[in-house]
């Protein structure tokens, strides 16, 4: 008898084993998907993500694939801060070749010269140092066992741009946080994270604290009105980073702008929702002597289901008002 279960024991594992190697002939010949490392990626803002890689290969165990999310996060990380490296880099050439430029001035330059040259100089040094220093605003310290949760008051109930709803949060062990409890974690939205790598870029403290009022507020259903100065990024990064985080499935994201600027605002969603972030970008076009009909009401349903984003003017939103 323990003959016999030696050797469905080792059928079994024969079994198993040839399984695997026709999985992965079948994948080879591209007949069972290949997950990319843009899947990966967009793995990382959503919910589902383990059970996501795991239903593409069943045969990567559920800390095997957590090894490879966190390898994605490290890659991204990474990539990064090459990014920043290299933007501190330029800052550097140029404020060197400032300084070569004041060092073999003429001698006989004037005083407003040299007041040129000296706020040429403190405006470059300035950039250089804020490139050198800047830091990832929306990772946080949270004591550890003091519980997750999600900073902009989302519930995790957020598109993950890849499908299904984002994280709340994800976090990391830090400054010696253990299984007993002490220390601290750091704690970060992996959407603020991608959307960095995607933009090759280093969100500033104000760009992450609007978000995450905006989130807050649209949440907890309160009115918020904010102004921002020109090129605080309003078009390119607080835009994309609200309809990636508010458009769930249950909440139609509308953004509206001037005519001018509405060419502008789609090239701009297209552009950071075309790879890794997929999300659709809809036009609503409507006038006072359109009709209202049942086509545009669907529009708007397969906006809010398929979690995409509409555009549209002002006129648009009124000509819509005194229709209905």
């Amino acid at each position: 008898g323990g003959e016999g279960g030696k050797g469905g024991e080792g059928g079994g594992a024969e079994s198993s084993t040839r399984a695997r190697q026709v999985f992965q002939l079948r994948q080879m010949a591209e007949q069972e998907a290949t997950p990319s490392s843009e899947d990966l990626f967009c793995l990382l803002i959503s919910t589902r993500g383990l059970h996501d890689l795991r239903a593409i290969n069943p045969y990567v165990s559920e800390e095997g694939a957590r090894q490879l999310l966190d390898m994605a996060v490290t890659i991204i990380m990474h990539a990064s801060r090459v990014g920043q490296t290299n933007r501190s880099l330029s800052e550097a050439r140029g404020l060197l070749k400032l300084l070569h430029r004041a060092a073999s001035g003429p001698d006989g330059a004037t005083e407003a010269m040299l007041d040129e040259t000296a706020s040429a100089l403190a405006l470059k040094q300035q950039t250089l140092a804020e490139q050198l220093l800047a830091r990832r605003q929306y990772v946080a310290e949270r004591p550890a066992g003091g519980g997750g949760g999600d900073e902009d008051g989302d519930g995790g109930e957020d598109d993950g741009g890849g499908g299904t709803a984002a994280p709340a949060a994800a976090e990391a062990g830090g400054g010696g946080g253990g299984g007993d409890g002490g220390g601290l974690r750091l704690w970060y939205d992996p959407r603020f994270l991608l959307f960095e790598f995607v933009h090759n870029l280093v969100l500033r403290e104000a760009q992450v604290a609007l978000i995450r009022e905006f989130v807050n507020a649209v949440r907890t259903k309160r009115p918020l009105v904010k102004q921002m100065l020109m090129g605080g990024g309003k078009t390119t990064v607080v835009g994309p980073m609200l309809a990636l985080m508010l458009a769930d499935g249950n909440t139609l994201v509308v953004q509206t702008m001037p005519q001018a600027l509405l060419e502008q605002s789609k090239a701009t969603l297209r552009a950071t929702f075309s790879a890794i972030m997929r999300k659709r970008v809809f036009t609503l076009v409507f006038e006072r002597s359109s009709e209202l009909g049942w086509e545009t009401v669907e529009k708007l349903h397969s906006a809010r289901h398929n979690r995409g984003v509409v555009l549209c003017t002002g006129s648009t939103i009124k000509a819509l008002q005194l229709k209905l």
